[in-house]
């Protein structure tokens, strides 16, 4: 019997030993299995991406900006414009992974036609099978003008279509080489670069608007009922806070369309004391600050960076895009298309489709609403702020004959530099908006009127002009 109660007892402990082992091997089926196929680290799916040929990326005409290619055993990706589209097409490497594009559309890239893996098993053709390939909605041509006129200027340019969020172009400077020498050669020095290369600072780069977001107060102004005329004397204190204009300009007595023009920051700043936080940071909402974009490639949230209540000079600061606000000139491009779109913003996206070689769709965007922003009402008025901004104000530097443009500069101070940002947003044809642009430059130390001729080149060109 002693012997039998041991027995008895080991027979258990292993009992219980297969037993945990099989509700393991059921859970990790059932729940983690997936994760665990799909992790980056899993050899098996580098392998299985090398046995399908990676999708070729076109632009919008159908020029090819990224493709792969057989080099002895293995492929090997080629980027043939090199710096113009590390932020948004990325790169994708066995040492350092994957970014941008080639990341999130990773499984479309190298996912062959399942039609065609069918008829290929009857037939003698070999070949290896080839991914889906993707077709952008981003204009070459138009982003090799951002690339060269913002060539030793760091910053970006931002182009889209306000009437179907389709990106037309997204250029960061400064920029690097994804192709696989260049990075293997260079990544640990682009890792420590104080220029922070591998920042796409289109989509991800978070900055101070300046006077650009007095697009979004005014449309707070006129909601509330606020937006009166002034006698600008060229400064004023808001409970302590001296706010200037630029250069201390008097303005004199100015209704709101002549105040926006000239870009007065004492109108601007009296407006924010007057809307108030509520109001203010709902109507900021409305235009995206705040909140998550769901983009093709990573972005980063813009902020309205204030979690206890807002004193006045807190609302003085923001009425004018300064204190605790940071955006992306991605944000501030759908702000200016929330205006030429009759106050909707339009979800923006780059990637258009995606075909399998056979021409069969594998993946298809759709011009979708992200947000209403403000009235048709409201946009209309604010357009007239931004026609008079380009025609007798900051702005005149995007003039363009023939074409009204619609536009606002926008100059901001930061605590990290004595160096201001300089901003453009706008758009054309005023009448009937084909382009949205958001032209920004970091620690540029110069005005936004600065970066209104980058886009009045780009409106050109895009136009036909």
């Amino acid at each position: 019997m002693k012997y039998n109660g041991k027995i008895i007892t080991v027979m258990v402990v292993i009992c219980a030993m297969f037993l945990s082992l099989a509700v393991y091997l059921t859970y990790f089926t059932i729940v983690d299995s997936g994760e665990l196929i799909e992790n980056k680290f899993n050899k098996r799916i580098r392998e299985r991406e090398e046995s399908i040929l990676r999708g070729t990326i076109f632009d919008s005409k159908g020029e090819i900006l990224a493709y792969s290619a057989m080099d002895g055993n293995r492929q090997k990706r080629y980027y043939p414009f090199k710096e113009r589209y590390a932020h948004v097409i990325g790169y994708n490497s066995v040492t350092y992974d994957k970014s941008g594009l080639e990341n999130t559309f990773n499984d479309i890239l190298v996912k062959a036609d399942p039609f065609e893996d069918i008829s290929g098993f009857f037939s003698m053709n070999k070949e290896m099978p080839k991914g889906a390939d993707l077709y952008l909605t981003i204009d070459n041509s138009l982003t090799a003008i951002a690339e060269k006129r913002m060539r030793g200027k760091n910053g970006a340019v931002v182009a889209l279509r306000p009437k179907t969020g389709e990106v037309l172009c997204m250029y960061s400077n400064p920029s690097f080489d994804p192709n696989e020498e260049a990075l293997s050669k260079n990544f640990a020095l682009l890792t420590k670069s104080e220029n922070a290369p591998f920042l796409g600072r289109a989509a991800q780069g978070l900055y101070p608007p300046g006077s650009t977001f007095k697009i979004i107060t005014a449309a707070a102004a006129i909601e509330e009922g606020v937006a009166e005329n002034i006698i600008d004397e060229g400064s004023v204190v808001i409970d302590g806070y001296p706010v200037e204009n630029y250069n201390g300009k008097k303005l004199g007595e100015i209704d709101i369309t002549k105040g926006f023009a000239a870009s007065s920051n004492v109108m601007f700043a009296s407006y924010g004391v007057k809307i108030g936080e509520k109001r203010l940071r709902a109507v900021a909402e409305r235009f995206g600050i705040g909140e998550r974009l769901d983009f093709d490639i990573r972005t980063s949230k813009s902020l309205f960076n204030y979690e206890n209540r807002m004193g006045q000079t807190d609302l003085a600061a923001v009425g004018i895009g300064q204190g605790k606000l940071l955006v992306t000139p991605l944000n501030m491009a759908l702000v200016a298309s929330a205006i030429a779109n009759d106050g909707v913003i339009m979800k923006p996206y780059i990637v258009d489709k995606a075909l399998y070689s056979g021409g069969r769709q594998a993946y298809v965007s759709k011009p979708d609403v992200w947000k209403t922003a403000v009235s048709e009402a409201v946009a209309a008025m604010i357009e007239n702020m931004m026609v008079e901004c380009v025609n007798t104000g900051t702005g005149t530097g995007a003039q363009i004959n023939g074409v009204t443009v619609a536009g606002k500069t926008g100059t901001a101070e930061n605590e990290e530099s004595d160096k201001t940002h300089a901003w453009f947003v706008c758009y054309a044809p005023a009448e009937d908006p084909e382009i949205a642009i958001c032209v920004m430059q970091e620690y540029a130390g110069v005005t936004g009127s600065n970066c209104a001729p980058i886009a009045r080149e780009l409106i050109k060109y895009y136009l036909g002009k």
